[in-house]
């Protein structure tokens, strides 16, 4: 009831405090909302470059070693992956077209090293129209190649298997390479922002994917020295 008597007054109260509690809540919720898309971009940004650079790289030295027509094949795979990848605004992709987009990948990089590793890549039905963020699995690829696997006497092998488990959705990304000792896996998870990029690529994907899908999930690695190395990532299944 509104009026002048204090009830009146403590009503009247009341009703602004309640609509002033209300616009305030939807205020946070606006702002974390722009913080979290904001935090999620700034971390999708620092793998970007360095995605490019390297694929790039591996068209310029079939070009400098002349081999024109490998050249001209991995530009259109590139294109293709770019087309893929990066092309709409949308944050998410299907783990069917990332799967895809990683093959590109392999396959510009196995002609980057001459053939001097393997890879196989799977994904099963149930897990294939699950949604994850762009570029989330590549860069633990890109590490397999460049820090993982043996290049000299090519037996390098790197597996990416994503599967349904209930209601989750695990992507593993192994490789046969050198390994990492407990406290080089504690330094890969702790890395700070001026860490070197190997590092930075690891834990951004781990921040992703809890600043997307919630702090219980993330990645988990396992490894021994001289017998290579396993990510797990976990998230929920989402269509």
């Amino acid at each position: 009831p509104s009026g002048q008597d204090e009830i009146g007054i403590l009503s009247d109260t009341y009703n602004y405090m309640a609509l002033e509690l209300d616009r305030l809540m939807e205020q946070e919720k606006k702002s974390s909302e722009e913080l979290r898309k904001a935090e999620f971009l700034a971390l999708q940004a620092q793998i970007n470059p360095h995605f490019m650079y390297n694929t790039l790289f591996s068209i310029k030295c079939a070009v400098d070693m002349g081999r024109k027509d490998e050249a001209g094949h991995m530009l259109t795979t590139f294109i293709q992956l770019l087309r893929g990848v990066l092309s709409g605004p949308d944050e998410m992709m299907t783990i069917r077209s990332q799967m895809e987009s990683i093959r590109q990948y392999v396959e510009l990089q196995r002609f980057r090293y001459d053939g001097a590793f393997d890879a196989l890549i799977e994904c099963d039905d149930q897990a294939a129209d699950c949604l994850i963020p762009k570029l989330l699995i590549q860069p633990l690829v890109e590490n397999a190649i460049l820090h993982g696997v043996n290049m000299e006497d090519g037996s390098g092998m790197i597996t990416v298997i994503a599967r349904r488990q209930g209601d989750t959705v695990a992507v593993q990304v192994e490789d046969n390479g050198k390994g990492m000792t407990q406290e080089r896996i504690r330094e890969v998870m702790n890395a700070a922002e001026d860490a070197d990029s190997s590092h930075l690529g690891v834990r951004n994907i781990h921040d992703r994917i809890r600043l997307h899908f919630g702090e219980e999930w993330g990645l988990h690695i396992e490894s021994t020295p001289g017998q290579g190395t396993q990510i797990t990532l976990r998230f929920p299944a989402r269509d």
